[in-house]
């Protein structure tokens, strides 16, 4: 089985050299698009290309639009491999990664149409999510969408991702909190002044530019915007709403009634609720929706994009502090040992122990 690696690049010079050396592991082929560099990436790649025969170097004239450039980086080459893996070139491939991609190669196995490989969106990130990174060439898999673009397929596909559910990573190696480009914020406002339709997913993505650029106002005016929409996208509109939460909006717990009224809940939503009504000092409330959040299952890290994964042990926490203001102590404590249950180490709740021991001393 054969593997062509193909990406696009933009003023690389910090991560290609390393990227391309670990695409050698495992790659048939690797065809690197370039879509207007201007630093040292384009002389570090050609260094490679000189020097082996299975390395390709194409441009792409930049035309606001990352969905065309992957596409393009996908089509540009008469495709011989099974598979064709992408990442970005700021990105690393862990170890693990690395060794299964090139067990991978040995294997047969040519049913699955989409292969989900865990990505770490910057060091430190403790709820990486899962990206379309290995795709089948056959399957003539097309992106959509001029920014944060995506993979689409239909049901029939079948996905397969329990191969890479082993601890393989792709790591992005900058911080997301510095801002190092510009480009995606500028894709939306052009096609905003060209009056580009606007999805449900256009607006939570615009509204998320936003906010790392630190227009609060504007973005959450996009996030309305997206929950208003008449569209099918459950996701989408969800994410939308945890934003308004985070923001303490004050239209949150009205959209998020609206969404549960189509049945459109997730286990972290519940948490944001009963946040919303501990700061109201609405305990009682806020107490149903923790214990919500405990008794929901967690979704799918490959359906659910954007999970908060410590929504479980935030609302014990919280329900240990409701508790103690109730004063129902025993409650209050046997919530603190949840948390240490799963997390040993949990400082506030460590610190909780100490107190509580002290407060049944006095006692």
């Amino acid at each position: 089985m054969k593997i062509d690696t193909c990406i696009i690049i933009k003023n690389e010079e910090k991560t290609i050299r390393k990227l391309i050396e670990q695409f050698l592991v495992f790659s048939n082929e690797i065809h690197i698009t370039d879509t207007g560099s201007t630093d040292n990436t384009l002389n570090i790649v050609n260094e490679f290309v000189d020097q082996y025969t299975n390395i390709f170097l194409h441009h792409f004239e930049w035309v606001f639009d990352f969905s065309k450039a992957r596409n393009y980086s996908l089509t540009c080459y008469d495709c011989k491999a099974d598979y064709q893996f992408w990442c970005d070139g700021d990105d690393e491939l862990n170890d693990k990664l690395i060794n299964t991609l090139k067990e991978f190669t040995y294997l047969n196995n040519k049913d699955a149409d989409i292969y989900f490989i865990k990505y770490q969106y910057y060091n430190g990130d403790q709820n990486p999510y899962y990206r379309t990174s290995l795709l089948k060439a056959s399957s003539k898999l097309k992106w959509k969408d001029p920014v944060h673009e995506y993979i689409s397929y239909s049901i029939g596909h079948k996905i397969d991702h329990k191969t890479f559910n082993n601890g393989s990573l792709i790591i992005h190696k900058i911080n997301n909190a510095i801002n190092h480009n510009e480009r995606n914020l500028d894709i939306f406002k052009r096609m905003e002044d060209d009056n580009c339709f606007f999805t449900c997913r256009n607006r939570y993505y615009y509204a998320r530019e936003l906010i790392k650029h630190n227009e609060k106002d504007k973005a959450i005016l996009q996030l309305y915007k997206c929950l208003d929409s008449d569209e099918d996208n459950n996701l989408d509109k969800y994410n939308a709403c945890i934003n308004l939460f985070v923001f303490n909006d004050s239209k949150s717990i009205y959209y998020f009634f609206k969404l549960f009224k189509h049945e459109i809940y997730r286990k972290d939503i519940f948490y944001y609720v009963g946040r919303y009504y501990f700061n109201e000092n609405k305990y009682e409330l806020a107490k149903f929706y923790y214990l919500l959040c405990l008794n929901c299952n967690e979704p799918d890290p490959i359906v659910y994009f954007g999970y908060n994964n410590k929504c479980h042990i935030n609302s014990l926490i919280q329900l240990n502090l409701i508790e103690y203001k109730l004063g129902n102590i025993k409650n209050a404590i046997r919530y603190n040992e949840q948390v240490l249950q799963i997390e040993p180490n949990n400082k506030i709740a460590l610190k909780n122990r100490l107190f509580y021991e002290k407060y049944i001393n006095k006692k």
